[in-house]
């Protein structure tokens, strides 16, 4: 895989659990405990996203059509023990679902366009960078700034447990010599964070499903 590749779907609110019925028997048995789980369908819809991503990416750019086993590190951030070279890292919000990989440490993260709120601001937000947001446009400068700084946190283990609102951060390459980048998209904003070039790939539900229709083996539920 040259570069890191973030896979997306968006409009995930539009999508109900009905249309995602036919896919549920990819999931592992992990995952659909963790969907069944949720209260809401909205959740469920994301997390049976976000594995089927995870699936479909694994399978186009490594050629795994198995179910991969998953751990976490003590830092609680998901990995693949069976292939320690590939990393990913999975993000969703009411607008989207989003998967990256990569051949070194990764952080992605999706945010919906929220409003911008001075109290929340002002815990992950440095104050020359509120500052900027206020004389610009708030809302979408205080969602495209939560999503830069929760994909370095992925990226470097610490989700948002470092001091966000001293760290200012900046597109582009940081001091660690990783790439921050974030894109605003269809009514969301969408960043990563890692040392390889990136691209990111929109996938649409019928793309999955073909993907899906393809795999010999479904999954412990059949």
């Amino acid at each position: 895989m040259a570069g890191a590749v973030i896979y997306y779907i968006e409009q995930v609110d539009g999508i109900g659990e009905e249309e995602l019925r036919e896919l549920l028997p990819f999931l592992s048995p992990e995952r659909r405990e963790k969907v069944g789980r949720y209260r809401f369908p909205k959740d469920r819809v994301q997390s049976i996203l976000a594995w089927l991503l995870l699936r479909y990416g694994l399978g186009k750019l490594h050629g795994i059509k198995q179910p991969p086993r998953i751990e976490t590190d003590p830092q609680g951030k998901p990995f693949l023990p069976e292939y320690p070279h590939i990393h990913f890292n999975l993000s969703h919000c009411e607008k989207a679902v989003a998967c990256g990989f990569s051949s070194e440490a990764l952080g992605v993260d999706v945010q919906h366009l929220v409003p911008y709120k001075e109290a929340l601001a002002k815990f992950f937000m440095t104050p020359s960078e509120r500052k900027s947001a206020l004389l610009g446009a708030p809302d979408r400068e205080f969602t495209r700034m939560w999503t830069l700084k929760e994909a370095y946190g992925k990226y470097t283990g610490e989700g948002i447990c470092y001091p966000m609102s001293e760290k200012a951060v900046t597109e582009g390459y940081t001091a660690e010599g990783c790439i921050l980048q974030s894109y605003g998209l269809n009514g969301f904003y969408l960043s990563s964070c890692t040392r390889e070039e990136q691209s990111v790939v929109k996938i649409t539900l019928s793309q999955l499903r073909e993907f899906y229709s393809s795999l010999p083996w479904k999954g412990d539920c059949l």
